[in-house]
């Protein structure tokens, strides 16, 4: 299943990152250095760490990153961020879009992902009063009383449960089975966090 897992950056990691990968000439140089930095490596799904070939991970804040990427596959020069993200996951294929910068990227994006994705999922693990998830398959997170929230308004959480009245109508099915799954296996244990992230 190929899976794309776009994050988010703060301003001031950003400038670091500027610092830190000043050298880099493409895409992949630039998110290697990242990569290799560490920066929110707990939030970054296994089959990106270990370099898996159907997964692709972007960070679609980091202007950078993302013009290396557009230069590199002949997109416009005045192509805007959220272009360049959707036209990464057109080039994928993608079929499991996990985002981590919902907020950025609401339901009005989910809504003009292409037709091969199956199941999209956000991660939202603190309040948003006026943003709109509904469109996600499921909004994860760690807060039960924020899972709740979202519940609330709508969405889908965990437990892939959903108001009738928001309808899925792209018909992406999987999140509920894929989300039942991961909450079988667990939290993973310290020690599998540790090997993912490359520390000992």
């Amino acid at each position: 299943m190929r899976l794309f897992q776009n994050s988010g950056l703060y301003p001031s990691y950003l400038a670091y990152l500027n610092r830190l990968a000043r050298d880099a000439t493409s895409f992949a140089a630039r998110l290697s250095i990242f990569m290799e930095d560490r920066f929110g490596a707990l939030h970054v799904l296994e089959p990106v760490l270990e370099g898996a070939p159907e997964a692709f991970f972007t960070n679609a804040d980091d202007e950078i990153l993302q013009r290396l990427w557009a230069r590199e596959h002949g997109l416009p020069v005045k192509a805007t961020l959220e272009d360049i993200l959707l036209a990464q996951i057109e080039q994928q294929r993608t079929e499991v879009f996990y985002n981590s910068d919902p907020i950025r990227y609401p339901s009005s994006f989910v809504r003009r992902l292409p037709g091969s994705v199956r199941t999209a999922l956000c991660w939202r693990a603190v309040p948003s009063r006026t943003a709109d998830l509904t469109a996600y398959g499921a909004v994860l997170g760690n807060f039960p009383s924020i899972l709740e929230s979202w519940r609330r308004k709508g969405c889908r959480d965990l437990v892939g449960e959903r108001a009738d009245h928001h309808d899925d109508r792209r018909g992406r099915p999987g999140a509920k089975r894929q989300l039942r799954r991961l909450e079988a296996e667990g939290p993973p244990r310290a020690d599998d966090w540790r090997r993912r992230c490359g520390r000992r």
